[in-house]
């Protein structure tokens, strides 16, 4: 099991991890009686890892020689910079519901590069669990 998941593509890791990471403000939510916010979470961490797992299943063909691994690893890098804060920015946007997904795609990027930017200068804007998602 251990050894299928290091053959997966970094990116699938970095996705699988997010959408298990999901789950942890959807059980804060939850336990704060927020029940948009947890079932919002709770819903972008099954549709996330159920996508992750159909296309593991789907690349599961064996190994890949050297070269095309390196290379598989340029290009995870750059789209966990790129596409994965689009899946961050699924569960904020339909929790949030005040802002535009633009707004959230780039609060994701800050999180995750921990630039600094802040869109959301008003801490009574966020629930407590979207606090502890960003």
């Amino acid at each position: 099991m251990v050894q299928a998941l290091k053959n997966l593509p970094l990116f699938l890791q970095f996705a699988g991890l997010a959408a298990a990471s999901m789950l942890v403000p959807a059980g804060f939510a939850l336990a704060l009686e927020d029940f948009h916010t947890a079932r919002t979470f709770l819903y972008a961490a099954l549709l996330t890892l159920g996508v992750v797992a159909l296309i593991a299943i789907a690349i599961s063909h064996g190994d890949r020689p050297q070269t095309a691994r390196l290379q598989s690893y340029l290009l995870s890098l750059l789209a966990a910079y790129v596409l994965l804060p689009l899946v961050l920015a699924m569960p904020f946007h339909e929790a949030l519901r005040t802002t535009s997904f633009l707004n959230a795609y780039l609060e994701m990027v800050s999180c995750l590069t921990t630039t600094g930017l802040i869109l959301f200068d008003d801490p009574s804007r966020l629930s407590p669990a979207l606090h502890l998602w960003r």
